[in-house]
């Protein structure tokens, strides 16, 4: 009960606790309705686990309390667990569309998490995320405010997501400029018992750029070179890549890539060492890229010792 005898979690203020009150909490933390003043009674009633903070954890502790009025007849140890969480690198689909994927990894059920993702808005545009099949019949609510937004993942029949390692969610790009950064700058995740899982993100930002729009070589620096030396390519469109280095007399020297690659831009060192990993001598050198779709261009460069 908050001070004035309303209970806690009832926004609304009718005595009853249902999906309206959640539905005004969600507007709330995504900043999507009036935030009520610390020490209020509105915010007493929003702050259903009594923490001060106003996060995924009250909605979870709200679902709890609508689903079970009646307090347990004992204690529920408490499931702890820590999440790992973390922007994946760049999904490019058949049309050239991206998508950046958010994963998580956990050996415990999560009833619901709350994550930030800040990034410039004259460079990039998000579009609305996609909730991935890992989510099954958890209900998501999200905001896109001057450059940041808020997702939220909640189940309204008490069932969470469970343990294993995928993606939950896909936030799709729009590129306005060359380049742009996202930034998973909060993540909070709440277990069954709507309690705080400990949070390790893993991979906090990532850089996304548009597309190459054809296959190119670049010039490897440093030219000359001693010890290593780096390589550029572009791929505009999925394909089986191979960058190898010939000696002057056209032998293969080493293979650095054999695989299939998704478009975008690439780099990868050369250390100056053959296939089986011994050092090479003074001279010149053939770089060559090959794709699967006919694809090929040779560049020169030089070893100093």
């Amino acid at each position: 009960m908050t001070g004035d005898g309303t209970p806690t979690g009832d926004l609304g203020g009718d005595g009853n606790l249902d999906i309206l009150d959640v539905i005004s909490l969600i507007n709330i933390i995504l900043g999507q309705g009036p935030t009520p003043t610390p020490g209020s009674q509105s915010f007493q009633a929003a702050d259903v686990n009594s923490d001060g903070a106003l996060n995924i954890l009250d909605i979870v502790a709200l679902v709890n309390l609508i689903l079970n009025p009646s307090p347990p007849g004992k204690t529920i140890a408490h499931i702890t667990a820590t999440v790992y969480v973390g922007l994946d690198p760049v999904q490019t689909l058949e049309n050239r569309r991206q998508r950046v994927p958010v994963s998580l990894t956990t050996d415990a059920p999560v009833a619901g998490f709350q994550m930030t993702v800040r990034y410039d808005p004259s460079a990039i545009r998000l579009l609305e995320p996609e909730p991935t099949d890992r989510l099954g019949d958890l209900s998501m609510e999200w905001s896109d405010i001057e450059g940041v937004m808020q997702i939220l993942i909640y189940s309204t029949t008490g069932q969470p997501i469970q343990p294993g390692q995928m993606p939950i969610v896909f936030i799709p790009v729009d590129l306005l400029t060359q380049e742009g950064t996202l930034t998973l700058d909060q993540f909070i995740a709440a277990n069954p018992q709507a309690g705080s899982l400990p949070v390790t993100i893993t991979t906090g930002q990532l850089r996304v750029s548009t597309l190459p729009a054809v296959f190119s070589l670049g010039a490897n620096r440093p030219n000359p070179f001693n010890p290593s030396t780096t390589i550029t390519f572009e791929v505009p469109q999925a394909a089986h890549i191979t960058l190898t280095i010939y000696n002057i007399l056209g032998q293969e020297v080493v293979r650095l890539i054999d695989e299939q690659r998704s478009p975008g831009r690439y780099e990868v060192a050369w250390n100056g060492r053959n296939a089986q990993g011994a050092g090479v001598s003074t001279g010149i050198y053939m770089y060559r890229l090959i794709s699967s779709t006919g694809f090929a261009e040779a560049k020169r460069m030089t070893l100093l010792k």
